[in-house]
């Protein structure tokens, strides 16, 4: 299923405000991710799914690699990955992809302190950098750390996440194994007249539907 979707940015407070007003719902502070050079701020979007607005952190030094995601180098911000949480265990899943031609990365462990203290960790699992930020998602195992959504207020609702692709075939069979019965996720082929966006969600507000 749908875990988050990863809405990346070069500057938090303004992404966090403007998002505010376009979804009618604060986001909540999530924490830093240390190392990394990143902080993020949380909105629930229903269904155990949640918006991850990610930027660096100026409370760390700049980190020695790249910030994930494009961050360091990206023109405007929106959604440039998502990230599915498949109920097979990462490295039985990992297997699975490697038979339909889904080159993923072993899994390796991260985690975050929340403001109120709570530690959260995970597994990840990712695909190659090209694949991720066209479209492929990236998985994650919780563990037994509490769900982000758990301690987020209710929010937006996302109604659907639409994927536009070069290979429909190979993209079905990699969707089919990470994301299961997930109605919300809905590929189509790519074409001509795309606007060169592969991600993009539809959002139900109280002030109507939003695209992101």
């Amino acid at each position: 299923m749908i875990d988050h979707l990863v809405y990346a940015t070069t500057d938090v407070a303004s992404s966090v405000a403007e998002l505010t007003t376009l979804l009618g719902v604060a986001p909540t502070p999530g924490g830093p991710h240390i190392g990394i050079g990143t902080r993020n701020e949380l909105v629930n979007l229903g269904g155990g799914a949640y918006l991850e607005i990610i930027g660096p952190d100026i409370d760390q030094p700049d980190p020695r690699a790249a910030r994930p995601f494009g961050i360091d180098s990206i023109e405007q911000p929106g959604i440039v990955a998502w990230c599915a949480r498949p109920a097979a265990h990462l490295d039985q899943l990992r297997d699975e992809l490697d038979v339909v031609g889904a080159a993923y990365s072993a899994p390796w462990s991260m985690s975050r302190r929340r403001p109120d203290g709570v530690v959260l960790e995970w597994d990840l699992m990712m695909p190659p950098n090209d694949a991720l930020l066209d479209g492929v998602p990236f998985c994650i195992d919780w563990g037994a750390a509490p769900h982000p959504t758990e301690s987020l207020p209710p929010g937006p609702v996302l109604k659907r996440l639409d994927l536009r692709v070069t290979d429909l075939e190979h993209w079905c069979a990699v969707l089919d194994l990470v994301v299961l019965d997930d109605e919300r996720v809905v590929v189509s082929p790519a074409s001509m007249s795309d606007d060169g966006r592969t991600i993009c969600a539809l959002v139900s507000t109280e002030a109507g539907d939003v695209r992101l």
